[in-house]
Formats: structure tokens, C-alpha cells, sequence
């Protein structure tokens, strides 16, 4: 019983972050795609170029907030934060407890005034860095998590996540995840769309020993050579609720939507 009971108060506590009724940031970071403001981007009319997000993201410290609106970002480091001899490993990554909501106009004061359901306000964040359209000089990952202790307070809230392509040829980290890739790390995904991501294995989400919340999320239109069109899952148990899994491919193996491998 008492197990249960610190369940249900776990998922009331992820579930008020998640949807930022009860959240309080210590600083809220304002990032636009034509922002020209500073790295700092203190508010919508002084908001950091989109060019500066990747790195905001990186910097941030313990329950930051950090405000995108309406546009396409691309990762600018790989998810040390170091700039890659190889481009493709550029991704976006999360400390822990930083929190990145999308789907704002630009001229929301709280949180309550985002309408991220508007595809108007729509926030990408895109893997296809290189040549548009073509996807053999895109990012391996669009998120990579590998074990940096994150936890359900570090989340992505109304993000669209695309463009992916886990294909290298040796090195299998970069074979799965497209969209996502999280290695031994719990952090959190809240009404999130992951589509148009290609992989080895695991196209849309890979979770290697982790145990991430993907929560109001959409899987659509990922595709995998092998296993887990929209998620692949080896020895993690990731919480899936009210998530739409649907048009996935897995074209050599099982798993259109989910495969799981313990």
C-alpha cells in the first residue's frame, strides 16, 4: 500500500510540472527563431536568437523554464555540448530539471496563455541540418539523454521532434533513436509529436536501461530498417499515457509501433 501511495503522489507531482500549473522557475529563458536579443533572453522582445537554443538548453540551471516559440531549431552541439568533428552527432540534450515548453506565439505572459494545440505556434525541433530533404546528412538523434541523472522534473512540453536519421554504419549508439535516444536516464516527454524520423532500430524513441514519461505524445510516420517503428525499448520500462501510436514502419522486422526486448 504504501508503495502504491508513492506512486500515485509520484504521478501527481510529474503530471502538475508537466502541464506547469504548480511549476515555479527559477529563471524563464525566452527564445524566438528570429530572436535578436542576447544569449540571456530575458523576455519575447529581447529573446535569444533560435540559433542559441541548443546551447540555453545546455546551460540552464535546475528548474529553469525555458519559453520557445513558433519555428524550426536545430541542434548546434553534440550532447556534451561540444562541437562534433562529425555534424550528425549534434543533438539536443537536457540537464536535469530544465524544462522546455514550445508552442508559443511570442506574446504569452504565463503559461496558461499558451495554446500549443494551434499548429500556427507549432516548434520544431529538426534533425535535417544539412541539405534540406536530404536525410543522409541529417543528425543521428534530435534528443540524446546518456546517463546524465535525469529524472521526470527535466522534460520537453509541446515540441514537435523530426528529421532524424540513426543510420552510421559501425557505431551502434547512432543506429537507434532517431527522434529520442535515452540511455539509463528517466526524463519526461508532455504533449510532444515524434514523426518523420528514420533509424536502424527505434525511429521515432529509443530507451536502452531507461525509463523516460512520454505523456499526450503522438508517434506518426517514423521508420525503422529493423525493430520498433516508433519506439524501441531494451530493458527499460517506459510510461506511456494517452499517447496516439499510428503509420509507423519497422520494414525488416516486428515492431511497427512498439517493440520491447528485455
Amino acid at each position: 500500500m504504501d508503495s502504491l501511495i508513492r506512486q500515485i503522489l509520484l504521478w501527481l507531482f510529474v503530471f502538475s510540472i508537466g502541464i506547469g500549473s504548480t511549476a515555479s522557475a527559477s529563471q524563464v529563458w525566452y527564445v524566438t527563431e528570429s530572436g535578436s536579443g542576447t544569449m540571456s533572453g530575458v523576455s519575447w522582445a529581447n529573446a535569444a536568437p533560435g540559433g542559441m537554443l541548443d546551447t540555453i538548453i545546455k546551460s540552464a540551471q535546475a528548474y529553469d523554464q525555458i519559453w520557445v516559440a513558433k519555428g524550426t531549431y536545430y541542434p548546434a552541439t553534440d550532447a556534451t555540448g561540444a562541437v562534433p568533428a562529425d555534424p550528425r552527432e549534434k543533438a539536443f540534450s537536457l540537464r536535469p530539471a530544465v524544462q522546455v515548453y514550445g508552442g508559443f506565439a511570442g506574446t504569452e505572459v504565463t503559461l496558461a496563455d499558451r495554446n500549443p494545440g494551434n499548429p500556427a505556434n507549432a516548434t520544431m525541433l529538426s534533425g535535417d541540418i544539412g541539405v534540406i530533404g536530404n536525410v543522409e546528412d541529417n543528425c543521428y538523434h534530435v534528443i540524446f539523454h546518456d546517463r546524465t541523472g535525469l529524472r521526470p522534473t527535466a522534460f520537453f512540453n509541446g515540441v514537435t521532434i523530426s528529421g532524424a536519421n540513426a543510420n552510421h554504419a559501425t557505431v551502434a549508439t547512432h543506429q537507434w533513436g532517431g527522434g529520442v535516444l535515452n540511455v539509463g536516464v528517466s526524463p519526461a516527454f508532455y504533449n510532444c509529436t515524434l514523426s518523420g524520423n528514420s533509424a536502424v532500430s527505434g525511429a521515432g524513441a529509443a530507451n536502452n536501461n531507461a525509463n523516460p514519461y512520454f505523456v499526450n505524445c503522438t508517434f506518426s510516420g517514423n521508420s525503422s530498417l529493423y525493430e520498433g517503428g516508433a519506439m524501441l525499448n531494451v530493458g527499460s520500462k517506459p510510461k506511456i499515457v494517452s499517447c496516439t501510436i499510428s503509420r509507423n514502419t519497422a520494414k525488416w522486422a516486428l515492431g511497427d509501433g512498439l517493440y520491447n526486448h528485455m
